[in-house]
Order: C-alpha cells, then structure tokens, then sequence
C-alpha cells in the first residue's frame, strides 16, 4: 500500500511539472500571438491581414498558409503563403503553378471535413504530408523537389485552424514551424478566431470603399471615382509632359425607358 501511494504522489507530481511547463508554454506563445493579433486590427485590406499574419509569425520562426473559400463556387483557394520570394518563385517554376490562386475542390482539400464541417483543429507532425495531399496529382520526385526547396524537410510539424466567425466558414489557416507541439493547438484556435475577425473586417471595408466609388446597377465607377482617378490621371499626364484627353457617353432620351416601362426594367437595360 505504501508503495502504491508513493508511486501515485510521484505520477501526479510528474502530471503536475507537465502541466505547469505546457501553461507556461501556452502563456508565452499566447503572449507573443496577442502582439500580432494587435497589429491585426490596424489592416483594412484582407491581403493587408494576410500579409502582416505571414510577417509576425515569422519572427516566431513560423510559416503559414491561408486556403480561403470561394462564396460562390465552393472551391479552397490559396490567397497567401508566407515562403521567401525566392523560394516560392523557384517552387511555381518547378511545378508550373500559381500559389495564389490556387484553386482546389473542397473536398480533395486534406482533412477538409474535419476542419471545415467537424470544426476540429488539427495537428500534424509532418506539414509535407499535408502538402503532397494538395498536390497530389504532381509525381513524388517533383514533389520532394519542391518540398526541399519549400524547407519541408525532415518532419516540420502544422496545425491547421478553421476560420470561422459568426457561422461562416471563410477557410482554413496553416501554420507550421520547427518548435510547434501538439500542446499548442487550444492557444492556436483562440488565435485563429481573432484572425478571422480580422479578416471578416478588412472584407466588410473593402466592400464599403468598393460601394462608394462603384455604381450599384452597372458595375461602373461612379462620379467619386471618375474625379479620383482623373485627378490621378492629370497629375501624370503633367508629370510626363503627355496630352490627356477625356470621353464623355450619353445615352440619348433614356428617360423614355424609365416612363414607359418603369425605373426597374430601365436598371436592366443599363
């Protein structure tokens, strides 16, 4: 009896150190994560987001990956991988595509319904896993090629995160690194929810500025834009030293539609 009890003061002493080293842990990388998430807020621009995202992490000696949803078509999109210019653009060479842009059915995305519909977060010990399963359709030799010019490798660990605010799915987010532990994927799900938002706002913005300069029916710059850009415009045309000229278009008697058939068949004539 006496040895049971010692063996089990010395189990939950050891649990104990464990866990104070896993929350000291936690609390540092949280520390660090807040000061990004900061900066964050400052973006109004969704690549702005992106792109500070891939700057702080980096500091950390992380990388990361945003792998976006189309609205309208379903599909898993690359928007922003945080790899040296270089080396991305030796990577594109090598296997003849884009990063950005990068299109991918959802559900040939790895572990898509896991993080997108089961809301999981999830852990992997070796991010060229993940990355041979979006290019699957490359040969092996190609994709060790590419994997060792993207620094895959060896076994580089990845958490992968839903972005999800307000029950919408905008994606996934990657993020993979040397020192990354299984440990880290509570801290790094309440990071992603704080990218998300971030992300949701740059969107909401972009789409208030791209409101006020863009007529509602046509699609069409509207007045605001005309005099902003030809200000623009004028300004280098002076700066050059080259003619500027300006076309003005009228549709004659239009009104004539509004009265005869209504303001809502004339919107669908212009």
């Amino acid at each position: 009896n006496l040895i049971a009890i010692g063996i089990e003061r010395a189990t939950l002493f050891s649990a104990k150190i464990q866990r104070t080293i896993e929350l000291d842990r936690a609390n540092t990388l949280l520390a660090a994560l807040s000061n990004v998430a900061a900066r964050l807020k400052t973006a109004t621009q969704s690549d702005a987001v992106m792109q500070t995202l891939g700057e702080e992490l980096r500091r950390l000696d992380l990388n990361c990956h945003f792998a976006l949803k189309d609205s309208a078509t379903g599909d898993i999109v690359t928007e922003y991988i945080s790899m040296d210019s270089p080396a991305l653009a030796l990577a594109e060479k090598l296997t003849g595509i884009k990063a950005r842009g990068f299109r991918i059915k959802a559900e040939q995305y790895p572990h898509y319904h896991e993080l997108v519909e089961e809301k999981k977060k999830m852990y992997d010990p070796d991010v060229s896993e993940n990355f041979a399963g979006t290019l699957r359709h490359l040969p092996k030799v190609l994709l060790r090629q590419v994997a060792r010019v993207a620094g895959f490798e060896g076994s580089t660990p990845m958490v992968n995160v839903p972005l999800e605010i307000d029950a919408q799915d905008l994606g996934i987010l990657s993020i993979w690194g040397p020192r990354l532990e299984e440990v880290d994927l509570p801290v790094f799900a309440i990071f992603a929810a704080q990218v998300a938002s971030a992300l949701r706002n740059a969107r909401l913005f972009e789409t208030v500025q791209q409101l006020a300069i863009t007529d509602a029916v046509t699609g069409i710059a509207n007045r605001r834009r005309l005099f902003e850009r030809g200000e623009a415009e004028f300004q280098r045309a002076r700066r050059f030293q080259h003619p500027l000229a300006a076309m003005m278009i009228d549709l004659d008697h239009f009104k004539q539609v509004n009265d005869t058939y209504g303001h809502a068949e004339g919107d669908c004539v212009l």
